[in-house]
């Protein structure tokens, strides 16, 4: 796999248009793309507790107690395979092929997830954004947290030149 042709290419899906995506430019990343089987379960756990405190004693002042910072941690469960290319995490599977930004996840405030959707054929037929569903239930310490994934549209593919389409008004070179 040629990783700065597949980093390109999702440069010109991802950026070079708000609504569109050139389709040829949807066939080229599928066709470098393997794909892989996905794991039938899994699961991302995020937790915050509270840090606690420090007590002792300064010159001068007496008595001090500190906060310590928030203890934080994630784990994965049954995690898939992704392929990573530049600034993406790839996965491709029978849907499509889900992209991420590499320092973006599932369970951040705002993930940086896209799904490129293909038919039996590899042919593109939209871009989603990554839209979680989540449910927020109060728990011992803080809350817990369901998620579920879920995708929104965003981009449709276009044939090369049409109008509004990645590559309207530029010039071969």
């Amino acid at each position: 796999m040629d990783k700065l042709t597949v980093a390109a290419v999702l440069d010109r899906i991802v950026f070079a248009e708000p609504d569109t995506f050139d389709a040829a430019d949807g066939r080229l990343l599928a066709a470098l793309i393997p794909e892989r089987r996905r794991r039938l379960f899994g699961a991302s756990i995020a937790a915050k507790m509270p840090g606690g405190t420090t007590s002792g004693s300064a010159a001068g002042v007496g008595s001090v107690d500190l906060k310590n910072d928030d203890r934080e941690f994630t784990a994965e469960v049954g995690a898939d395979d992704f392929v990573r290319v530049g600034q993406y995490k790839l996965l491709r599977d029978r849907d499509g092929i889900e992209i991420w930004q590499v320092m973006s996840d599932t369970l951040d405030d705002e993930p940086k997830g896209a799904l490129l959707r293909l038919d039996s054929a590899g042919e593109p037929t939209a871009l989603l954004m990554f839209a979680p569903r989540r449910l927020r239930l109060p728990f011992l310490i803080g809350n817990l947290i369901l998620q579920r994934a879920g995708w929104r549209d965003w981009k449709r593919p276009v044939r090369a030149g049409a109008a509004g389409g990645a590559c309207a008004g530029r010039t071969p070179g």
